[in-house]
């Protein structure tokens, strides 16, 4: 005690809040990524209602033309799941999250850019997934990810015994 008043310890670096507040650009990339992902399975989803009641209207049974959009949907739904998964873990300020989200918005330029030389509409969640990865790799970005890195600690080796 000081003058009176107690004085709070400070956390020690391996107890630090999970509440640490993120740069507002980690924050708008995060958004950027979600709206994304939502624009992603709206995209998804309204070609698929169309595709199955034009199958239906065309007479294939319902439990035909819902297995045919069933398989069509797997492999993007299983895209959109893991993007999302690999989200949270950016968000909760884990490095190989975000460099894997880099891929992924590396894969979906070449994606916008092979859509415009086909002259095929440029997908929007397309673009803010690459504005939101860039956001995620500026510099207040860089830091805070480095800063919820947990030190590593060196492992002691035992001498080997005669």
């Amino acid at each position: 005690m000081t003058g009176g008043h107690a004085q709070a310890a400070a956390p020690a670096p391996s107890q630090r809040s999970q509440h640490e507040r993120r740069p507002v650009v980690v924050v708008c990339g995060l958004a950027l990524q979600w709206i994304a992902i939502a624009l992603a399975v709206v995209a998804l989803a309204i070609p698929l209602i169309r595709l199955l009641a034009l199958a239906v209207m065309d007479g294939i049974p319902l439990p035909g033309a819902l297995g045919v959009v069933t398989l069509i949907a797997v492999l993007p739904g299983a895209l959109v799941a893991v993007q999302s998964i690999v989200l949270v873990f950016a968000a909760k300020g884990r490095n190989w999250a975000r460099i894997l989200l880099g891929v992924l918005a590396v894969l979906a330029a070449i994606g916008a850019v092979s859509s415009v030389t086909a002259d095929l509409p440029l997908h929007p969640g397309s673009v803010l997934s690459i504005i939101g990865v860039v956001l995620l790799f500026l510099p207040a970005a860089n830091a805070w990810y480095r800063s919820r890195r947990t030190p590593s600690v060196p492992r002691t080796v035992p001498a080997p015994q005669r």
